[in-house]
């Protein structure tokens, strides 16, 4: 009988202190727990702040006007220079195959950089530009996207925008390097973001 008491105050001073502690550790946890979370919050809204400002590093908004009495040719009218031709030519001149991507085909750029003129590309493919044009379905507010220079390894993505589905005007988006899917979706919210906050 006393060997069996003895036992049992040994098991309680053992199981005691360690569920004391146990308490106080859930105590202390659910103190914490808005603490933590607002900290995680922070470290969220700095990754998401962090992404913004090297999407916005990325980012060169070009414009372009068509040419009076032209079908086709648009010249450059705002942003910076030297970085694309000044002359721009946006028609379909390729056929388009029979393939779901190909039916999402919208237009084509092409250009070429004058003689005197030096620009961003002016080293590549004999001075010409070309991309394909393609729609983005869960990003339908803006004309399309293109891809330039895939054949070199450059990947920069090209967002187009307008108000007047080109007919007129648009503005090219160039996102340096981000011509890759799987930073789509963070370009295109950029600059959907970037276009509700400009002054209209």
């Amino acid at each position: 009988m006393f060997a069996q008491k003895l036992l049992i105050t040994i098991w309680q001073r053992a199981f005691f202190p360690i569920q004391d502690l146990l308490e106080r550790f859930t105590s202390r946890l659910q103190i914490l727990k808005p603490i933590l979370k607002r900290i995680t919050s922070q470290s969220n809204q700095g990754d998401n702040f962090m992404n913004a400002r090297f999407i916005e590093a990325c980012h060169i908004p070009l414009g372009y006007d068509l040419k009076p009495g032209t079908k086709g040719s648009f010249y450059q009218s705002k942003g910076k220079r030297n970085i694309l031709p000044e002359r721009l030519s946006l028609g379909i001149f390729a056929q388009k195959k029979p393939s779901q991507k190909d039916s999402l085909k919208k237009n084509e750029i092409n250009a070429i950089y004058k003689k005197n003129e030096e620009g961003l590309y002016s080293s590549l493919n004999n001075r010409k530009i070309h991309s394909s044009i393609w729609g983005h379905d869960d990003f339908p507010e803006f004309y399309g996207y293109g891809i330039y220079d895939e054949r070199h390894s450059i990947f920069d993505l090209l967002i187009l925008h307008s108000g007047n589905n080109c007919t007129t005007s648009f503005d090219i988006h160039l996102f340096r390097g981000l011509g890759k899917p799987e930073f789509f979706s963070q370009a295109f919210s950029f600059l959907r973001d970037y276009i509700n906050k400009k002054p209209h």
